[in-house]
């Protein structure tokens, strides 16, 4: 039996299943029929569900969804569920972050925002200042990075600043000072995004996200 077949028949053991237990956002409006079907909790206007990583090799990750059926199997609820993902997630998907004007990744430390060189996949052309995407190091579920234990606390305070967070997709965010930005063009950017690239799947939302620092507080703006 190799360790697919083997992680595959674990899924249907939670004590082994717990561990692999990851969480994604969705939205909630546009993914009404499977929230039918799966355990989630709302988050703003958006859901959370939750994920089995069935393989991951290197860069690649196979997730399967976990349904209501299995949490009936395994006779736990979307609490055990959220406290297992929220204690994986960021352990076994971490997140990546780049400063887009300087083409290079950010690493957030309790002592401040340490920079690295940038890798030749991150060169582009780009005039838009402090501005930093998010997402995780497979670029699958970026968005969840939101849900990340104080990820976005560390973003605010190595900045000084409040945050507005722009849903790019399911798996990718975009983090701008909240002080030197326009709130009109956030927006227009999450529209033609949403609009001309990505695929219904992809779609996060239209939303424009705030995160108040000194509330500790994370809400649609």
């Amino acid at each position: 039996m190799n360790k697919e077949t083997a992680d595959r028949l674990r899924y249907m053991d939670y004590g082994s299943a717990r561990w692999k237990i990851v969480y994604k956002l969705i939205n909630r409006d546009r993914n009404r029929e499977l929230l039918e079907e799966v355990p989630h909790i709302p988050f703003m206007d958006l859901a959370i569900i939750f994920q089995y990583i069935a393989c991951q090799k290197e860069d690649k990750v196979e997730l399967l969804p976990v349904y209501n059926e299995h949490i009936k199997l395994w006779d736990v609820t979307v609490e055990n569920l959220y406290r297992d993902a929220d204690k994986n997630t960021h352990l076994l998907i971490p997140y990546m972050a780049r400063d887009i004007g300087e083409h290079v990744y950010v690493v957030l430390e309790e002592t401040g925002m340490k920079k690295s060189p940038p890798e030749e996949f991150w060169e582009t052309d780009t005039d838009t200042e402090q501005a930093y995407t998010l997402t995780t190091e497979n670029r699958i579920n970026g968005a969840a990075c939101m849900l990340y234990p104080d990820l976005i606390r560390r973003f605010s305070d190595c900045l000084g600043e409040n945050l507005f967070i722009l849903p790019l997709s399911v798996n990718e965010l975009m983090i701008l000072p909240y002080e030197n930005s326009d709130e009109g063009e956030a927006r227009s950017l999450i529209r033609e995004v949403n609009d001309t690239e990505n695929t219904p799947d992809e779609i996060l939302s239209y939303s424009l996200y705030y995160y108040d620092r000194e509330e500790y507080r994370l809400f649609i703006y």
